[in-house]
C-alpha cells in the first residue's frame, strides 16, 4: 500500500524527477493501472521475507530501489490519499543531477537499459542461484 498526496507543491526539478519516475512505472508495471508510487508505504513483513530470501544483494555494487522489489514480488498494490502538509524541518537533499541519476539507474537496473548492464547483473545473480554469498 503506497500513501500518496493529493496535491504537492513541489519545486520545478522535483516535478520532473517524479514525472519521469511515474512514467517509468507506468511503461514497466502495467498492473499499476492509475495508481502512483512513493516513499510513504505499508509492507506486510512476510513481504519483506520473501524480498530478503529471493533477492540477491551485495551492499556495495547493486542498487536497490524497494518500490521495483515490491511490485516485482506482490500480489496486488493499492493506494491511500494523503492530505499535504508542508515539512516542518529541512528540505528535499534531491537537486536536478540526483533526479536524472535516479531516473537512469531505474531504467539500468529494471527498466529498457538492463539488457546492456545483463553482464554485470548475471553474475550476482549466478552467484545467487548457486547459493553464494553476494
Amino acid at each position: 500500500m503506497y500513501g500518496v498526496f493529493e496535491t504537492r507543491d513541489d519545486g520545478f526539478c522535483r516535478q520532473i524527477g517524479s514525472k519521469l519516475t511515474a512514467r517509468f512505472f507506468k511503461r514497466k508495471y502495467k498492473a499499476l493501472k492509475g495508481l502512483r508510487v512513493s516513499s510513504f508505504r505499508a509492507i506486510q513483513r512476510s513481504l519483506i521475507d520473501r524480498i530478503l530470501t529471493e533477492t540477491c544483494v551485495d551492499e556495495e555494487k547493486s542498487f536497490i530501489y524497494l518500490s521495483c522489489l515490491l511490485l516485482e514480488k506482490s500480489n496486488g498494490v493499492s493506494n491511500v490519499i494523503l492530505p499535504y502538509s508542508e515539512r516542518k524541518e529541512g528540505s528535499s537533499n534531491y537537486n536536478l543531477f540526483k533526479l536524472a541519476k535516479l531516473y537512469l539507474k531505474l531504467q539500468a537496473y529494471y527498466g529498457h537499459l538492463s539488457p546492456l548492464f545483463e553482464g554485470v547483473l548475471a553474475s550476482k545473480n549466478k552467484a545467487f542461484e548457486s547459493g553464494e554469498r553476494c
